[in-house]
């Protein structure tokens, strides 16, 4: 056998030493517990010292002695005692205790030594009554001095630097603890006793305790996922199982289903009893400041689990298992757990995302070789909605309110449709739970709120003045400001209760509930099945009409897909409509795209606009995706998936598409057919709910010859020649256009449309919107202009130009209207609330001020 007391730390030795020296003026001459801290209180430099002072017991305790004179002469140590009558004392029972516990706590935090710290928790432990009554006088309580007691014994902070000037007598302490060739492991489980494994308790939850599972959602639809798990812990090698999955697909949720299978016993016997402990990694790196900090802290608990043949390790995000807490020359926590996981001596249950174990674990053909991987598919429609009738009550209970059915089928079939970027279930849940916040937010009224909030602010207060007390060594103040917490703390325990006593249901969530979250998630008007604006659809031909003129063929091919794509009939994998836009320069054909953005997205701002004539090489395609990783530019933005990423419900106009490399063709069939688009970085961007448009100029000069014979035309058998001649110029550009693009390209797209040549009419009609567009910015002066006939007529003459079709126009406007009427304003000759008139005299356009009826000509 070794040394007994060579466990002992120099301040334990010489607290056993003053507590002999002090027991010497009592005339039993046997050293009790009370002899024991009276030692503690006699080494200043040990760490039960410093609880002692820190606390104020270490006062109190000196008070409680003046009071008590027959006690003074224990703590009056005399050095002059020889150190023979001290060989000839005896341990009282109570003494015996205190020692034999403070070993047993020792031993139980798996510590390589027996501090002051270890017996000052059992003087506490065997509640010794001057201690107890010196806690009690102090400004703390009990609990909170266990809980100082506990921190210290948990930091391990010991001070070795005391040293004992005499041995200890033998007959002091029967200690027999530490036996050599026998571990403190090996002798706890010889004994058949439970260890102690704080490590495991502080960086560890318990997924099987009773607690937890107070609060688990039932796991519905995993069932084939929890029996491959069980299985696999089941092996004899290799028995880790590790889930991989896209974020949001239930992984966490299958172990937690595993737990509580194991809590109510529904596992095969191999796994009844085991216990899952989902490891905090994040706290175990947190704090680890110095060199070798986090390799303790891993070996701990490596050390703990070793100890328990019940423990199930669960690591969620295992990835950052890898390169965690390394430094120069250190390994990492992958490495530390390799050899355990490979001897099987660690069970553990990983879970981690497909792309993080090919960037990790893949990698690293050791540590891959150790898990058995689970795939982990996302669930499908019907899947989901039962998932969420089976956290339907629960997720009601907790926002009280009642979740109709309707809700949860809304809530999966429009997750579906506008997020498809993330995974069921977790993004419908999201919606149902943010829309029963938001019925509970709405009605939810605190009456109690106010209270709690002072009371709260007051024991605040009050233990920064404790403190301060203790500071000044003012213990009867520090006492009352105690007491007065107290009762301020049972005070708000009893207003929460009342408040959730008292806490109203706020009603149901229905659909409609839901689909305004959507619309506030997605910050666009809303256009689903059972909530169309069927008016502004059935009529988004006369609307646009009003925008774009001259057109109506086209509009009305618009209209109609459109509506289709809205009313849920199109392909729901494909983007919401696709257009090619054929026709000559000025002619609407980029108007008309920006009308469609303003009339379905209600934003003028959701069109995405690329110039196709900056894509002349092939290598500009990283323009669109981004640049490849290893290039100049690599995760910079880039001009098409960045754009429709951040705002995914938009018009995405691709303009003069026939200057562009046909390899940027290639890259857009995915979009066309398959309606997402991978990026440089691998992100997965969603096309589904845009409107893609293409324009091209090609058979430019066919169209303006034809432009300028359909502008002159006057009669009914011009006009008739005029379309015959359109219709064939038609067939010649489409014919043109399958000659220049791929047929696999084309064939992807909805709507081949062919914008026609602007008549004279038209044009006049242009000039006149332009007027109305005129007087709305003019409003705020309250100036009105209006345009005669011949004024209308000669603008419209004078603007067309079969190269720039109606482009001109409002050049001209400006040029022979609103900069004459600002010059007029500017020097007083029109004023506010006037209106002013445009007319022709001659081959000049004028302005003429109306007055009282009267009109003054203001010549331009």
């Amino acid at each position: 056998m070794v040394n007994s007391y060579d466990k002992f730390t120099a301040n334990f030795k010489k607290v056993i030493q003053r507590a002999a020296w002090v027991s010497l003026n009592d005339v039993k001459n046997v050293i009790t517990a009370e002899h024991l801290l009276f030692g503690i209180m006699s080494v200043p430099e040990s760490v039960a010292y410093d609880l002692l002072k820190e606390s104020g017991v270490l006062t109190a305790i000196e008070e409680l002695l003046k009071t008590a004179p027959a006690k003074a002469p224990f703590f009056q140590i005399s050095r002059q005692v020889a150190y023979g009558d001290a060989l000839n004392l005896s341990m009282g029972e109570d003494a015996i205790q205190a020692l034999e516990k403070a070993a047993d706590i020792a031993l139980s935090r798996a510590s390589s030594h027996i501090g002051t710290e270890h017996l000052l928790n059992a003087l506490l432990e065997l509640e010794t009554p001057m201690l107890i009554r010196a806690i009690k006088q102090s400004p703390v309580n009990v609990t909170d001095f266990k809980h100082s007691v506990d921190k210290a014994l948990r930091t391990e902070k010991v001070k070795t630097n005391a040293r004992v000037r005499a041995p200890i007598p033998a007959r002091v302490l029967p200690l027999d603890k530490y036996e050599e060739g026998e571990s403190v492991i090996e002798k706890k489980i010889r004994k058949e006793e439970l260890i102690p494994t704080p490590a495991l308790d502080h960086f560890t939850i318990d997924l099987t305790s009773k607690k937890f599972q107070e609060h688990v959602e039932p796991v519905i639809g995993r069932e084939k996922e929890i029996e491959r798990i069980i299985h696999i812990l089941s092996r004899k090698e290799k028995n880790n199982p590790l889930l991989l999955g896209e974020p949001g697909v239930g992984k966490t949720a299958i172990v937690e289903g595993l737990a509580e299978r194991i809590a109510r016993g529904a596992v095969p016997s191999i796994l009844s009893g085991r216990r899952i402990l989902r490891l905090d990694l994040n706290a175990v790196v947190a704090g680890t400041i110095y060199r070798g900090e986090f390799e303790q802290r891993i070996k701990h608990i490596i050390d703990e689990i070793l100890t328990q043949d019940d423990v199930v390790l669960f690591i969620d995000e295992i990835h950052n298992l890898v390169g965690a807490g390394s430094a120069s020359g250190s390994l990492d926590a992958a490495n530390i757990l390799k050899p355990y996981l490979a001897r099987g001596e660690i069970s553990c249950i990983g879970a981690t995302t497909l792309a993080e174990y090919k960037a990790h674990f893949e990698n690293d053909a050791t540590l891959e070789r150790r898990f058995q991987t689970i795939t982990v598919e996302e669930p499908n429609v019907e899947e989901t909605i039962a998932i969420l009738m089976g956290v339907k009550k629960r997720l009601g209970s907790f926002h009280r309110i009642d979740i109709t059915d309707e809700a949860i089928k809304e809530a999966v079939f429009l997750a579906e449709r506008f997020f498809p970027h993330k995974f069921f279930p977790d993004k419908a849940i999201d919606l149902v739970d943010e829309a029963a916040s938001r019925i509970k937010v709405r009605f939810a009224k605190d009456t109690f709120g106010k209270d709690i909030r002072t009371i709260k602010d007051k024991l605040k207060e009050l233990g920064t003045e404790k403190e301060t007390a203790v500071r000044k060594e003012d213990f009867a103040r520090a006492v009352s400001l105690k007491n007065k917490g107290n009762n301020l703390i049972v005070t708000l325990r009893e207003l929460k209760e009342k408040r959730n006593a008292h806490a109203p249901a706020y009603g149901i969530l229905a659909k409609d509930e839901i689909i305004r979250v959507v619309m506030d998630m997605i910050r666009v008007p809303f256009l689903e099945k059972g909530t169309i604006d069927a008016s502004h659809l059935l009529n988004l031909e006369s609307i646009l009409e009003k925008r774009v003129l001259g057109q109506y063929n086209a509009i009305r091919q618009i209209g109609k897909t459109i509506r289709r794509a809205q009313a849920g009939l199109s392909d729901p994998k494909r983007p919401l409509a696709s257009f090619i836009f054929l026709g000559p320069s000025g002619v609407g054909k980029t108007e008309t795209a920006k009308a469609i953005a303003e009339e379905i997205f209600k934003d003028r701002n959701a069109l995405v606009r690329i110039n196709m004539s900056e894509f002349q090489e092939s290598f500009n395609v990283s323009k669109l995706i981004g640049a490849p990783a290893g290039y100049v530019g690599y995760r910079e933005s880039n001009q098409l998936a960045d754009k429709v990423r951040q705002k995914p419900y938009c018009v995405v106009l691709f303009d003069e598409m026939e200057k562009a490399h046909p390899d940027v063709f290639n890259l857009l069939l995915q979009v066309l057919d398959d309606g997402y688009l991978l990026d440089a970085t691998g992100r997965h961007i969603n096309f589904k709910n845009t409107i893609i448009i293409f324009t091209s100029n090609i058979g430019l000069e066919r169209f303006n010859h034809v432009q300028q014979i359909g502008f002159a035309a006057r009669g009914a058998d011009q006009k008739q020649q005029l379309k015959n001649q359109f219709e064939l110029v038609k067939a010649n550009i489409l014919e043109e256009l399958y000659n220049t693009f791929r047929v696999e390209f084309l064939n992807r797209i909805d709507k081949i449309l062919v914008f026609e040549p602007l008549g004279e009419q038209i044009v006049a009609d242009i000039v006149r919107l332009n007027i109305l567009h005129l007087n709305s910015r003019l409003k705020e002066r309250r100036i009105t202009v209006t345009l005669s006939t011949g004024a209308q007529k000669l603008l419209a003459k004078e603007s067309f130009s079969p190269d720039d079709g109606a482009r001109s126009v409002r050049r001209l406007i400006q040029e022979k209207v609103e900069e004459p009427l600002v010059e007029k304003l500017l020097k007083g000759e029109i004023r506010e609330g006037e209106m002013v008139s445009v007319n022709v005299n001659g081959k000049r356009i004028t302005l003429q001020k109306n007055l009282n009826n009267e009109t003054t000509a203001v010549s331009s």
